[in-house]
């Protein structure tokens, strides 16, 4: 009997539990719980199961109660400030996890009756024709993929006068003060604690002793040593419908010859 199976047998309800949780997940099942579970050593089966009690999760219906959430702040905060005309545009390149979250918001929009631009329209925008652009994005770790996006598109959108928002769904704090260096206005759903980081001083949530082998294992999966702590040393356990950002530790994404990760780095 295979060690997947005999956990199939042992842990039966613990592992439909987490693969309902995380159902709306591409390749989800009971099955592929177990054998993600089955590659820790017997003596961490606990730990493994830390890992997805601890793992954030985003599926479908929270992103799209989120995306909401985000476009309503927005809009109550321009209504504040007198702005009225007010754009929306996905942050980020095409098909990036941006993008799924505005399609998961165009109804909402179009009951609120804002437009949603893309970056082609954005660039022929005349002088003053919106008071602010609001950028959405679903989840950034450091910072750095969307300052760099910003420094791609920034000479498209100075023309349009428009005050620079951003709204992102889940950050952490360190990813926020990197974006305000553009971001007149920065509002996030979801703000990651310091803690969140599974090897930060601060997170109780694992022992050091836990800590240890979960970077042994973070290892095994023969992540890149720039991965092996999550991207940017972030130490994150979190995923989302459509993939796993790579500043989750590699344990939960990263595919190898010697690992089989539970989530796709990018799903559908």
């Amino acid at each position: 009997m295979s060690r997947a199976t005999q956990l199939m047998t042992d842990l039966a309800e613990d592992i439909a539990a987490i693969a309902e949780r995380f159902s709306d997940h591409e390749g989800m099942d009971d099955s592929h719980v177990a054998e993600w579970l089955g590659q820790f050593d017997a003596e961490d089966t606990p730990l493994a199961l830390r890992v997805l009690g601890r793992t954030r999760y985003y599926g479908q219906v929270e992103i799209r109660t989120m995306a909401k959430q985000l476009i309503d702040v927005a809009l109550e905060q321009a209504k504040v400030r007198g702005m009225t005309r007010v754009a929306f545009v996905a942050a980020g390149t095409p098909g990036s996890g941006s993008s799924i979250v505005i399609r998961a918001a165009r109804e909402h929009l179009a009951i609120r009756a804002k437009p949603l631009l893309d970056m082609l329209a954005v660039s022929h925008l005349k002088p003053n024709e919106y008071d602010v652009i609001v950028f959405i994005d679903d989840f950034s770790g450091t910072g750095t993929t969307l300052t760099d996006w910003w420094a791609t598109v920034e000479s498209s959108v100075e023309p349009t006068n428009a005050a620079v928002w951003l709204g992102l769904l889940v950050a952490t704090k360190d990813a926020v003060t990197r974006v305000k260096q553009f971001a007149d206005w920065v509002h996030v759903i979801d703000q990651l604690p310091q803690k969140a980081n599974v090897f930060a001083k601060g997170n109780t949530q694992f022992s050091s002793t836990q800590k240890t082998r979960l970077h042994t294992y973070c290892q095994r999966t023969g992540a890149h040593r720039e991965y092996v702590s999550g991207l940017g040393r972030c130490g994150l356990l979190l995923a989302f419908k459509y993939g796993c950002p790579d500043n989750s530790l590699p344990v939960l994404w990263h595919p190898s010859p010697t690992w089989r990760p539970l989530f796709q780095r990018r799903g559908i």
